[in-house]
């Protein structure tokens, strides 16, 4: 089960023509530099971004050594996809039916798709469908462990009163969810347990996780305080380590699928 998928067409539809320029936001750009760095030292072959967006992690890799398709469900997506990157391959397509052959790809992206299945079976198998044995997938979810929403809405529940500010709760089934079209589109979040729980069920081995996007501060006190969000998330960030992880928003890991069946994965670098 995922989101209603016409209106998580409809979702990113209407936010294609502004997708690109999210770059700019620490966020998504910590999250990419995250994924830059796991796929430093690996020269897939082939290479697959599954719910690619604007196609901004297809300048990770070179034309000249690896075959990079990216897949999306939103077909305006995929329009400011040729545009921006017209050296490389898109193609409309479903995260759980890209269409692509069994064992095709040396490399999977999957960067903020599993959030949107309600059952992570459906996104996991095509993932593993379309992976070579002994291959990688890197997927990005929003961190399980983040408390960084709890204190915001603390923080929106104490200044309420004074500012006149209106705030949605958190879901307590550990999900956002984001009315923009007046329909639930959801945004499940996962733990480093969880997605090493997830990955084992498909004979994938967790070798190494990023948690990006550290959050010290509530953002309405850096929207109050004017705090400059490059000094605020990027100086921060760079200066804690994975053990203040639960103010991190966003958790990024590389998996190797299982080469040989016996539980050990091959041909993959190690995990830092």
């Amino acid at each position: 089960m995922m989101s209603d998928k016409g209106t998580i067409k409809e979702h990113f539809d209407g936010y294609a023509a502004s997708w690109h320029g999210r770059l700019r936001s620490y966020p998504y750009h910590a999250r990419r530099e995250a994924v830059r760095k796991m796929l430093e030292g690996l020269q897939p072959a082939v290479a697959v971004d599954v719910g690619c967006g604007t196609g901004d992690y297809a300048p990770l890799f070179d034309p000249a050594l690896t075959r990079y398709t990216g897949i999306d469900l939103s077909a305006k997506m995929i329009q400011h996809c040729r545009s921006l990157y017209p050296g490389y391959a898109f193609a409309v397509g479903d995260a759980d039916k890209t269409g692509l052959p069994a064992e095709y790809a040396d490399l999977v992206l999957s960067i903020a798709v599993l959030e949107y299945y309600e059952d992570p079976v459906p996104h996991m198998r095509e993932l593993d469908r379309i992976c070579k044995p002994g291959g990688q997938i890197i997927i990005a979810v929003p961190n399980g462990e983040d408390v960084s929403k709890i204190r915001e809405n603390k923080m929106l529940e104490l200044m309420t009163p004074v500012i006149g500010l209106k705030h949605r709760l958190w879901d307590s089934r550990n999900t956002e969810s984001d009315s923009r079209h007046g329909r639930e589109v959801l945004h499940i979040r996962y733990t480093e347990e969880e997605m090493a729980a997830v990955g084992k069920h498909f004979g994938m081995i967790l070798a190494e996780t990023s948690f990006v996007n550290f959050q010290p501060l509530p953002r309405i006190l850096d929207q109050y305080l004017q705090v400059n969000e490059r000094w605020s998330r990027q100086v921060i960030s760079r200066g804690w380590s994975r053990r203040f992880r639960k103010s991190a928003t966003i958790l990024v890991c590389r998996f190797l699928k299982d080469a040989g069946g016996d539980g050990v994965a091959r041909g993959g670098a190690d995990g830092g």
